[in-house]
């Protein structure tokens, strides 16, 4: 990751190791001094490949023909909506890529609600469930409110 998520990433695995080192794969896009403060290196070196051996990782080789060993390798994909719906449909998106909802998970447009990880990074099913349940209660008011206007 090459980007100021970095340094909170940095944050939530320096919890699990003492042992933590940022591969940004060429010149950081960001001020790492706040890495070095939670003692955790930075690798600024373009990355080639993964090395593995059956599928349990080895080391990273460089572009340079270096190498780094690790014992694991985490990494925070960028979230990107796959399905076009939601943008074809008008509602807003928000700058992370997620749909943007209000507190009762109403996106922007009128009668169209989204919930779980389309709309939030967290990926937990309680918290879909949850958003899943709100926006249902509010979709069977919105029924009622229709039903009773007539």
């Amino acid at each position: 990751m090459n980007d100021e998520s970095a340094i909170d990433f940095a944050k939530l695995i320096r919890n699990w190791t003492d042992d933590l080192t940022i591969y940004t794969n060429g010149a950081p896009q960001f001020d790492t001094a706040p890495l070095k403060e939670l003692g955790v290196a930075v690798m600024t070196k373009p990355i080639a490949s993964i090395a593995h051996r059956d599928g349990q990782i080895e080391h990273l080789v460089f572009e340079d023909g270096s190498t780094s060993n690790l014992d694991a390798l985490y990494h925070r994909a960028k979230y990107e909506q796959h399905c076009k719906i939601p943008e074809q449909l008008g509602v807003k998106m928000t700058d992370a890529g997620y749909i943007e909802v209000n507190n009762f998970q109403q996106t922007s447009v009128p009668g169209i609600y989204a919930v779980g990880d389309a709309t939030t990074f967290f990926r937990a099913v309680s918290i879909a469930s949850a958003s899943g349940s709100k926006a249902g209660a509010m979709v069977n008011h919105e029924i009622i409110d229709e039903v009773w206007a007539d």
